[in-house]
């Protein structure tokens, strides 16, 4: 079958409004850092000069790389994990080192273009298309919800029996205090915290909405609900509502509807009508904590937090990591009796508190505390690698699916780093799914149309 032609219209007008989304998010931004973070979160290390002219030059060509580079549209399970990370780290981080009461260029400038280049590597690389014809998509049969349903009844009953006297709604005040009482004792249950609430219970409630079933969404809701009981993690609060949220732009024929100017839109309007009543408003107040304090503005930081403590302490040459610290000589810093917990290293040379775990996104962690700007560009490319092999074998599964199973791994990766989620939050698992999983459908109906969705990957 020859490849359709495909209009490059209509993707150029996304790319113009993906661009004008993206310097909307930064200015609404850049005002709730000056009217809400400094007054608010001074005391986590937010400062603030305002930027000079070559700052400001700056900021404008790394945003705008960032919004030329970025996918326009969610198509496959790669644009998701790169919209979270725009959102999230690659614009916030550019904003906030450069907005820091410091010499920003000096200091960071080697840092954010290691930074802009790596991420524009690995959307030029995933964006590159590999198939253009009509093929069947898979969708997850019968077999594979039973085996998930499994896992699920394993993981949920043996941790409500292990933590069913500290099972509670946690307060704001109190919400590091469930954590630590909902802290793994062993590494076996560790795991079954991370797969019941990142890998399960997503995959339960992704089968239940592309399979229209309303069982598998409730008990994968109820897998994210007892998590956030046990650890207060507010994203298993919020990622049954994400991924539906996420199912319905979906599911709109409106092409603007699945582009990633659309979500970009949204969270700078929410970022800046907050910033403007969170002092008059409890709802606003607390989106502005939640939203723009922890989720957008902390991972924009702890990259200079990284960059100030690794670049005075030493790299770790990725000895951090379980498997390779045993191959290659540690560094002096393997010496500190916090190593290699690098998030519990950065809390006590920053805040002096070594029970205060800075978790940072694979950049600042894999990247800046592995090698400084060197270590940016190597973790970028193995991220590239990783996106672009999970594009080429989930690509006979339904693009709806995908997009949803991955949305987690994404959010775990704008706070953890990269090794960590391959093992622990499912990158690993989905790249076993999606390639070894049978799919009976596509050896019945090979080469001819099934109904599913045309596979036309543009340039976007």
């Amino acid at each position: 079958m020859q490849p359709r032609a495909v209009s490059n219209a209509p993707s150029r007008r996304i790319r113009l409004l993906l661009v004008l989304a993206s310097w909307l998010y930064v200015l609404a931004f850049h005002y709730a850092y000056v009217n809400y973070l400094i007054v608010e979160w001074a005391y986590w290390g937010f400062t603030y000069r305002p930027p000079e002219s070559k700052e400001i030059a700056l900021m404008a060509l790394l945003v705008t790389l960032g919004a030329v580079f970025m996918p326009a549209a969610l198509e496959r399970g790669s644009s998701v994990i790169l919209l979270l990370l725009y959102l999230t780290v690659y614009l916030p981080v550019v904003m906030v080192t450069l907005s820091l009461d410091k010499d920003g260029i000096e200091l960071y400038g080697e840092a954010l273009g290691a930074l802009a280049i790596a991420f524009c590597m690995v959307c030029i690389v995933v964006r590159y298309p590999y198939r253009t014809v009509a093929t069947p998509s898979f969708v997850a049969g019968q077999s594979f919800t039973t085996v998930i349903m499994l896992g699920w009844l394993v993981c949920f009953v043996t941790l409500a029996v292990t933590y069913w006297s500290i099972i509670g709604f946690a307060g704001l005040d109190a919400i590091y205090e469930q954590r630590a009482r909902g802290t793994a004792s062993d590494a076996l249950t560790a795991y079954m915290q991370t797969y019941l609430g990142f890998v399960i219970s997503p995959a339960l409630i992704t089968i239940g909405i592309t399979g229209k079933k309303f069982w598998p969404i409730f008990w994968g809701t109820a897998g994210c609900l007892l998590m956030y009981l046990i650890t207060a993690q507010r994203t298993l609060f919020l990622l049954p509502a994400g991924l539906l949220g996420l199912h319905f732009l979906l599911r709109r024929r409106n092409p603007i509807f699945r582009s990633t100017a659309l979500p970009t839109f949204a969270i700078a309007a929410a970022i800046f009508l907050t910033a403007c009543f969170w002092n008059e408003s409890d709802l606003a107040q607390l989106v502005c904590n939640y939203l723009t304090g922890r989720t957008v503005a902390v991972p924009g930081l702890t990259f200079s937090q990284y960059h100030d403590v690794f670049t005075r302490e030493g790299f770790t040459w990725w000895t951090h990591v379980r498997g390779i610290g045993g191959l290659v000589a540690p560094p002096k810093l393997a010496e500190d009796e916090l190593w290699p917990r690098l998030g519990n290293i950065v809390g006590d040379r920053v805040y002096n508190k070594s029970d205060v775990n800075v978790n940072a996104n694979l950049f600042s962690s894999d990247g800046l505390a592995a090698a400084g700007t060197l270590g940016v560009i190597v973790i970028g490319l193995l991220f590239a690698i990783y996106l672009r092999f999970l594009d080429r074998i989930s690509a006979k599964w339904d693009s709806n699916f995908v997009i949803l199973a991955v949305f987690p791994v994404g959010l775990a990766l704008t706070n953890a780093p990269f090794w960590t989620t391959m093992l622990s939050f499912g990158g690993l698992f989905w790249l076993l799914v999606f390639r070894f999983w049978p799919t009976p459908l596509l050896s019945k109906l090979a080469g001819k149309p099934a109904g599913g969705p045309q596979w036309e990957y543009e340039r976007l």
